[in-house]
């Protein structure tokens, strides 16, 4: 069994297509969709009128990891309905190993919130910190795909610009 999509071409553990470059999480989609749910969660709780940033923190934290194990859960009984098989310990571990980019890409956004803070930002400004940390995630995201799939030039920048609008649209 392995964290990956039917329709997949590449075995689950070969890295990612052009080894030149750096190499993102086993699964980017999970990291890129966590990004998209991070922003989403410092948005919702930086519109409280009172926002407070540990709370906030907090909130974003468990909710990632509450979808993480959603996840796994979800692949879990998928697999079993499709192979009519128990998992196996070694099942359970690789798919929380997949699937945890979906989590660790909240830790920048939640990082940024939590240094404005610290070094005396208003909350609201902290939230608007973490907010463009996730835009910025996003286009990063869109840049690595893009540069995968040999973009350049118009096209490459449009579909960064295009991951950052992403990005501001989901955080609002």
């Amino acid at each position: 069994m392995s964290a990956r999509r039917s329709g997949d071409a590449r075995p689950p553990d070969a890295g990612p297509p052009g080894g030149e470059e750096a190499s993102p999480p086993r699964d980017p989609a999970r990291a890129v969709y966590g990004t998209v749910l991070a922003g989403s969660l410092i948005v919702s709780e930086g519109a409280r009128d009172q926002v407070d940033i540990p709370r906030l923190l907090l909130v974003v934290l468990v909710t990632q990891v509450v979808f993480w194990l959603a996840h796994v859960y979800s692949e879990l009984v998928g697999h079993r309905i499709e192979e009519g098989r128990r998992p196996r310990g070694s099942d359970v571990a690789q798919l929380l190993r997949g699937e945890w980019s979906l989590v660790a890409a909240s830790f920048g956004p939640l990082l940024v919130v939590a240094a404005a803070s610290l070094v005396g930002f208003r909350a609201n400004t902290a939230v608007l910190a973490g907010l463009w940390a996730v835009v910025v995630l996003l286009a990063g995201w869109a840049l690595i795909a893009g540069r995968r799939a040999r973009m350049g030039g118009a096209e490459l920048a449009l579909y960064v610009v295009l991951g950052a609008a992403f990005g501001a649209a989901s955080s609002c």
